[in-house]
C-alpha cells in the first residue's frame, strides 16, 4: 500500500502542468572544464561538457519522466590508439533525419584539428549508439576554442571553426571551409549558430574588443556583422523556439546570465536570468520546441546548474 500510494505521488509530480516562465536553478553535479552544450533529439535532452581528465560527459533527460541519467562517459578522442585531449569546450546539435533521431558532437583537440563524432538515439532505457570519431580537415584550429554547429532538419549542417590564425571559418557538409570573419576573435569566447527559418542561418561571435555581433545567411549569402550592444564578458548562445523568433543569451556585466529575444527581427531587452556561471551559457529547445532549458558550469565546484522555461 505504502509503495503504491509512493508510485502515484512520483507519477503525480511528474504529470503535473510546467510552471509557466523560469524555474529555479537545478544541481545536475558533474565537475565541467568547459562551457556545456545541450540539444533535444525527441523525448531526450543531453547535456555534454569537458571533464577533468579533458574528455566529455554527459547526462540525458526523459521529458516524460522528467528524470536525468547519472553522468555518463562519452567515447575518448582518440586516433588509432592515442588518445587526444579535448581542448575547449563540445559544440552539439540533435536533428532528425527520415529513420533516426541523431546527434552531432564537434570538439578541437589538442592536434588542432576538428574532431565529431555522431550518436543514433535509442530509446530512454537503451545505450546511445555512437560511431567513431573522424576529422574535419581543411582548417587547422584555434587551440583552446570551440567550434559551433547549425543543422537544418538533418540535411543543412554547417561547422563554425576559429583557425590558428585567430579568424572564423564556414562550411556546409559538402563544402571546403572558408573565411567568414577576417577580424581574429578571442579564443574562449565560444560561437553561436542557429537556424531561425529554413532559409535564413544566424551566427553571434564576439570580437577582441568585447563586442557582440550577429551575421546572418539567406541562401548563400552572409550579410555584414551587426553589433548588438553589450560588453561580452565570455561565451554566447543561440536557439529558436519558432519560426523567425531567436532566443540569445551571454554572461552580463553583473557576471549573471543575461536573456534577449528577437521575433521577425526585432531585439527586445535583456534580462538577467541569474546564475553565478564559470563556464556557459548552453540552452536547447525540448517539448516540440515549446520549452527551453538554460545551463552553465557553477563557479566554485563545477556542478553543472540548469533551469527551465515554459509559457
Amino acid at each position: 500500500m505504502i509503495r503504491a500510494l509512493f508510485i502515484f505521488f512520483i507519477s503525480l509530480i511528474f504529470t503535473l502542468p510546467a510552471v509557466a516562465g523560469w524555474t529555479d536553478w537545478v544541481n545536475l553535479g558533474g565537475s565541467g572544464t568547459s562551457d556545456p552544450a545541450a540539444c533535444t533529439a525527441g523525448n531526450l535532452t543531453y547535456v555534454f561538457v569537458r571533464n577533468g581528465s579533458r574528455q566529455l560527459s554527459y547526462r540525458r533527460r526523459y521529458l516524460p519522466s522528467g528524470l536525468w541519467t547519472p553522468w555518463i562517459k562519452a567515447p575518448v578522442l582518440h586516433s588509432g590508439n592515442s588518445q587526444i585531449d579535448v581542448g575547449g569546450a563540445p559544440a552539439v546539435s540533435c536533428y532528425h533525419d527520415p529513420k533516426y533521431d541523431s546527434i552531432l558532437i564537434s570538439v578541437v583537440g589538442a592536434d588542432k584539428h576538428v574532431w565529431s563524432l555522431t550518436s543514433f538515439v535509442n530509446s530512454p532505457n537503451g545505450n546511445d549508439n555512437f560511431g567513431d570519431w573522424y576529422i574535419n580537415y581543411g582548417v587547422t584550429a584555434l587551440y583552446g576554442s570551440s567550434p559551433a554547429l547549425a543543422i537544418w532538419n538533418g540535411t543543412q549542417t554547417h561547422y563554425f571553426v576559429r583557425g590558428s590564425d585567430g579568424r572564423t571559418y564556414v562550411k556546409n557538409r559538402l563544402s571546403p571551409f572558408e573565411l567568414l570573419v577576417s577580424e581574429p576573435v578571442f579564443r574562449y569566447h565560444d560561437q553561436a549558430a542557429v537556424w531561425g527559418t529554413k532559409d535564413r542561418l544566424d551566427f553571434f561571435y564576439c570580437d577582441q574588443q568585447d563586442r557582440l555581433w550577429q551575421r546572418y545567411k539567406i541562401g548563400n549569402t552572409w550579410s555584414t556583422g551587426a553589433q548588438i550592444p553589450l560588453v561580452c564578458q565570455t561565451s554566447v548562445e543561440a536557439i529558436s523556439r519558432s519560426t523567425n523568433t531567436l532566443e540569445l543569451f551571454t554572461v552580463g556585466p553583473d557576471q549573471t546570465i543575461w536573456h534577449k529575444q528577437s521575433v521577425n527581427n526585432v531585439w527586445g531587452p535583456w534580462e538577467t536570468l541569474g546564475g553565478s556561471p564559470v563556464y556557459g551559457p548552453a540552452a536547447t529547445v525540448y517539448a516540440s520546441s515549446t520549452r527551453m532549458m538554460l545551463f552553465a558550469v557553477w563557479l566554485g565546484n563545477g556542478n553543472v546548474r540548469y533551469r527551465a522555461w515554459a509559457p
